[in-house]
């Protein structure tokens, strides 16, 4: 009697090692492999990969990454130093005018200027004209003179950008912003 409840004890549990062994199994067999799509953003190309699909098609997962890239166009529309149109272009080209923006637009300005604040002027979000210097897509690169550098940087201070309330102000005219430093994390983020 003692070694039937032994044997029995023994088989209910290599039984209970083995049933949840094959169920994951299983489940590793039904899982769908993730689904990827690349786009061009921000100067980059943008990767999009949807690893988890438990209880998503494929067609689900693709209007997903499609639906995140029409987001990406939306803030490079605002956000973009090179956009026409943009915030950030009108912002660069208003010559020290006011201009009206998107909601996005100041929180990624103030969140800059925040950081801008932190590294006491080390980040600036007011490198623009620097930036404009180097020929990033270019073949023929050639980095700037010091003295093409040093006149650029005369407009580089983080402090000449005025918020008020979706209005923002450089305070010269020849000052650029340029979000490239905190953008794609921003938007990786949303």
């Amino acid at each position: 009697m003692k070694k039937t409840i032994t044997l029995l004890a023994a088989i209910l549990l290599l039984a209970a090692f083995i049933i949840p062994q094959t169920g994951c199994a299983e489940k590793e067999q039904e899982q769908i492999d993730p689904v990827s799509k690349n786009s061009f953003y921000f100067d980059t190309t943008v990767m999009l990969t949807i690893y988890d699909m438990e209880g998503m098609s494929e067609e689900a997962a693709d209007a997903v990454i499609d639906e995140a890239f029409g987001e990406c166009a939306g803030y490079e529309a605002l956000l973009s130093k090179t956009v026409e149109g943009s915030d950030i272009y009108r912002i660069n080209h208003a010559a020290g005018q006011p201009v009206e923006c998107d909601p996005a637009t100041i929180e990624v300005i103030k969140a800059g200027l925040d950081y801008c604040e932190m590294t006491d002027g080390a980040f600036d979000i007011t490198i623009g004209k620097a930036s404009d210097l180097y020929d990033f897509h270019g073949t023929d690169q050639v980095p700037p003179t010091a003295k093409q550098l040093a006149e650029a940087m005369k407009y580089v201070d983080y402090k000449q950008i005025q918020i008020d309330g979706n209005t923002v102000t450089m305070g010269t005219k020849k000052g650029e912003i340029d979000l490239g430093g905190i953008a794609k994390g921003f938007i990786a983020d949303r």
